[in-house]
C-alpha cells in the first residue's frame, strides 16, 4: 500500500527485506519491478538459491508476470576460489540472472550502515568499496 501510495513521487523505490522468507519479503515481490538478492559466497547461503528461486517463481507466476529478479555476491573474500565457485553456481540459475559485480567484505559498508548512510556518504572515502557499489549500480540501472 505504501509503494503504490509514493510510487508517482520517486522514479526509484528501495524496499531492504532482509534474508529470510518473511511476509514483508513476498509482500514486495508482488509489488517489485525488480528483485536483488545478495549471497555470501558459502555453502550454507548458496544452498538457499532453489528456496529463493521458488518464491522468485511464485511471485511471477501468480502476481507479477514482469518481475526480473537478479543475484550477485555480495560480503566476498578479497580473493581465494569461494568468489568464483558460488558465481558459477549462481549463473547456472534460471530463474534469476547474475550481476557480476561482487561487493567485497569492507568495514566501510559496516560503518557506513552503522551510521545511516551510503557508502558513498562517508567523510572517510573508501575508493574501492564506492568503486564496487558503482559497479553494482552500473548493472542494475544501466544494464
Amino acid at each position: 500500500t505504501e509503494v503504490n501510495r509514493q510510487i508517482d513521487k520517486y522514479d526509484d523505490i528501495v524496499i531492504d527485506c532482509g534474508g529470510r522468507d518473511t511476509t514483508s519479503l513476498r509482500a514486495a515481490i508482488t509489488v517489485a519491478d525488480l528483485v536483488l538478492v545478495p549471497f555470501i559466497p558459502r555453502s550454507f547461503d548458496i544452498w538457499t538459491i532453489d528456496k529463493v528461486s521458488d518464491l522468485i517463481e511464485d511471485g511471477q507466476a501468480a502476481l507479477n508476470p514482469e518481475l526480473k529478479a537478479y543475484t550477485f555476491l555480495n560480503r566476498t573474500d578479497p580473493r581465494g576460489s569461494d568468489n568464483k565457485d558460488a558465481a558459477d553456481i549462481l549463473r547456472e540459475n534460471t530463474i534469476m540472472g547474475f550481476l557480476d559485480a561482487p561487493i567485497v567484505n569492507r568495514k566501510a559498508f559496516g560503518n557506513a550502515a552503522a551510521d545511516g548512510l551510503a557508502v558513498t556518504e562517508l567523510r572517510a572515502k573508501d575508493v574501492k568499496a564506492i568503486g564496487e557499489i558503482g559497479a553494482l549500480y552500473g548493472k542494475v540501472f544501466q544494464g
